[in-house]
This record gives structure tokens, C-alpha cells and sequence, in this order.
């Protein structure tokens, strides 16, 4: 019928030696899915509606349920398909943040699904960085963890009112706070503020100051090899690609002839990260992004106070002007170097298991581990995937227990299937 989607060739992705490729249908449309995000993604758009259609509609038509495991995974081949054919780009920008997408989906179905758009909009501060604390980029995108979605889901159960306060774009931030179920955030190193629920945003620059940015921002775009993220409105952020599409930062030379060249020396600083290289005018902080959002949610508090957050937890030193407003200040383990001499408690573990572990500390039992934060029962399909992304949360020696334990619940899971 007019109007309507059809597959044109029935061998498009299934025979090409150049290609992965599966029999079953839900895989195509998983495929017509993602090229749909990346055109979403590539045209600075938000999260595509009708990607996300495709699968309610397919089983309304079928009446086969597609289990969210079995989307992510085709879904996630599918991105793969494109590194894997070299008539097509290697990993991008927009496949990197395609690949997130698809698992903030992910997770937002399996952690966050029964809770209600705003839930967190009231409850005392919890500010969390996101890179190397709520989420990482061992899968070569940033992702989620069983252990970081349980701690933001108990966080949230428990009345506490978790914000992102992060170097990663306003869009970036937005699309979190939806899956998420967050109220708001801090986007682009304190640059601007997000308002999830009234989806108000507020820059904190001025003229000058962006005016500043806006001159390093042409210098850089000049420099040759140096990539700037369209994303970022505010902020800069500023990388090299290797061959294989992954991203990493300037040189300290670079950051110097830059700032040197666009006249913004001791006006703009460089923020090294894990795969980039970010500038932000001197003067404004996380810490000035956190306070300028307690006033803008709560109109009420008054001036000059120290804002009321319970709870923070970073792993860099761009990080330490948020912690230093926290009752409670933690660094995963892994950031124990960045901490020394400040009042911040280190945990044993690290990434987004040292989350886990302060999100514990704080409630006094471990997320999920109460009738009040506990997940409603997964599927064992889901109990599968959960399984084998909790390896992300081990060390080396746990990695080795985490995979024996996935084989014998996969083997014990066959023989009762038999």
C-alpha cells in the first residue's frame, strides 16, 4: 500500500561476504531502525520517534513480542555491520552516539520502566558525573552498567533527586534526563543548565565570554587533523580521529598554539578528558552550573547559602568544585590519584562499581537489595544480557567468576529448555 515500508530485494543484508547477516526479519527492521537514528543523529535531532515506532508497530501487525534484549542486540550488529563493511564509514560520531542510545533504550526498560517521567523532580540533590561514574566506554561507546543503573534506580526509589553534572553536550544530557527519568542536568562543564521537566535551558556565558569561545572555536577548526563536536553549543570540545574512528585528544602544544593564536590565554581553559580535549571560560565550573540549577528549580533558596546537596560523585579534578558542595563527596577508585588532600571518601572499586558502593554507603543496604528499590523480576533472557554486561563492573579476577557463572546458567538453562 502507498505509503507504507517494504523490504525492495530479499537478499539486501543477508548474502554479502562484506556484511553480517541473519534470517530473521526483526533484524532487518532492526537495521531500518538504526539507519533512521543515525539519520536523526547526523541532522542534530533528537532521539527518531518513528526508530522507536517500528518495533510496536511490528508486533502489533505480528502479534509476536520482541523481547528488548533481542532488539538491542540486532540493533547493536547492525552498527557493527557498518564498521565491518569497508564500503561504509568507519565508527563515526554518530554511530558512537547511536550505539549509546540504543542502551540508555535498553536500560530505561529494564531499570527505570515503571517509574513515572519526573519522579525525581523533588527529593534532596544527588549530583553524578557521567564518564567514568555512571557510565564508560569499555564497549568503545558510553554505556550503562548493571551496578550504575541499580544506584541511579535506588537513588531515585528512595527519594533523592539524582542530576547529571557533566562535560558532555546540553543534547546529551537531555536525552539521559528522558531515559533516565531525570529532572535535569548541567551540560558542558557548568556551561549550561537543563530543566527536564519545564525543558527550559539557561546558558550561563556572557557576551564576552562566548565571543571568546566562539574566537578559539575558529582558531581550532583551522588546525589540521583537529575535529570539533557540533554538539556543543557552549563549550568546546576539540579531538583527533584515528584510523579507527576513535576519538583523542590534543596535545599539549595544540592546546597552547590554540589558545595563543584566537588571543583567549588565561580567559579559556582546557579540560583533558578521556578521548578529547574541552574549553571552557575561566570562572565557570561545574560548581557554578550546580548552584545556578538549585536556584532555577528551587526559587525559593536563598541567596549566598551553600546549595543542599547530600550526595555527589566524580573521578576528575573538573569534578572537585561539585564534590566540595556535598555532604557526602565520593570518587570511584580508580580516581584516587585526582583526590589527594581533598575532602572526598575514595571507594575500593571503581567506575561505576565504586558508584554502587557509595550509593550504599549512603542508603545503608545494597540497590536493589530492599522492597523499596528493588527491580521487578526479569525475564531469563534479561537475566542473560544482565549476566554478561556485569562484567563490565568486575575486576580481572572477577571477569574470569562472572564468565564460569554466565556458562553454567546457560548450561543449566539448556538442560531444563531440553
Amino acid at each position: 500500500p502507498e505509503g507504507s515500508l517494504k523490504k525492495s530485494n530479499f537478499d539486501y543484508r543477508a548474502f554479502s561476504n562484506l556484511d553480517f547477516y541473519c534470517y530473521d526479519p526483526v533484524y532487518d527492521l532492526a537495521g531500518l531502525a538504526t539507519e533512521l537514528e543515525l539519520a536523526s543523529i547526523k541532522a542534530n535531532l533528537p532521539a527518531n520517534l518513528a526508530a522507536r515506532q517500528l518495533k510496536k508497530e511490528y508486533e502489533a501487525l505480528t502479534g509476536e513480542a520482541v523481547s528488548e534484549e533481542r532488539w538491542l542486540l540486532y540493533s547493536w550488529v547492525s552498527y557493527l555491520a557498518r564498521n565491518h563493511n569497508p564500503a561504509l564509514e568507519k565508527q563515526s560520531p554518530e554511530m558512537t552516539r547511536g550505539l549509546a542510545r540504543s542502551f540508555q533504550t535498553y536500560y530505561a526498560s529494564v531499570y527505570f520502566a515503571d517509574l513515572e517521567p519526573g519522579t525525581s523532580a523533588k527529593g534532596t540533590l544527588c549530583a553524578l558525573d557521567v564518564d567514568g561514574v555512571l557510565e564508560t566506554g569499555k564497549f568503545g561507546f558510553p554505556a550503562l552498567s548493571p551496578a550504575s543503573a541499580s544506584a541511579l534506580r535506588a537513588l531515585i526509589r528512595h527519594g533523592y533527586r539524582p542530576v547529571l553534572v557533566t562535560g558532555r553536550s546540553l543534547a546529551e544530557v537531555r536525552e539521559r534526563c528522558y531515559n533516565y527519568r531525570l529532572s535535569g542536568g548541567v551540560a558542558e562543564y557548568g556551561g549550561v543548565i537543563y530543566n527536564h521537566r519545564t525543558g527550559e535551558t539557561h546558558e550561563l556565558l556572557n557576551e564576552s565570554e562566548r565571543a571568546s569561545l566562539q574566537e578559539l572555536r575558529h582558531v581550532l577548526s583551522t588546525m589540521e587533523g583537529v575535529y570539533l563536536d557540533s554538539d556543543y553549543r557552549v563549550a568546546v570540545r576539540a579531538y583527533h580521529l584515528r584510523p579507527s574512528g576513535r576519538r583523542h585528544g590534543l596535545s599539549s602544544e595544540e592546546v597552547n598554539t590554540a589558545l595563543d593564536r584566537s588571543g583567549t590565554t588565561g580567559l579559556i581553559r582546557s579540560i583533558p578528558g578521556y578521548n578529547q580535549t574541552d574549553f571552557m571560560v575561566v570562572g565557570i565550573d561545574k560548581g557554578t552550573g550546580l548552584r545556578e540549577m538549585l536556584a532555577a528549580f528551587e526559587p525559593e533558596a536563598r541567596t549566598g547559602e551553600q546549595p543542599a546537596v547530600a550526595f555527589a560523585v566524580g573521578d576528575t579534578l573538573a569534578d572537585l568544585p561539585m564534590l566540595r558542595m556535598a555532604s557526602q563527596a565520593w570518587a570511584p577508585g580508580h580516581a584516587a590519584a585526582n583526590m589527594k588532600n581533598e575532602p572526598v571518601r575514595v571507594t575500593r572499586q571503581a567506575f561505576q562499581a565504586g558508584l554502587k558502593q557509595a550509593t550504599a554507603e549512603l542508603l545503608g543496604h545494597q540497590p536493589g537489595h530492599c522492597a523499596i528499590c528493588r527491580v521487578v523480576p526479569h525475564s531469563d533472557e534479561t537475566q542473560q544480557l544482565l549476566g554478561l554486561l556485569e562484567v563490565m563492573d568486575s575486576s580481572k579476577a572477577g571477569k574470569a567468576r562472572h564468565a564460569l557463572l554466565q556458562l553454567l546458567r546457560l548450561d543449566s538453562s539448556a538442560k531444563y529448555n531440553r
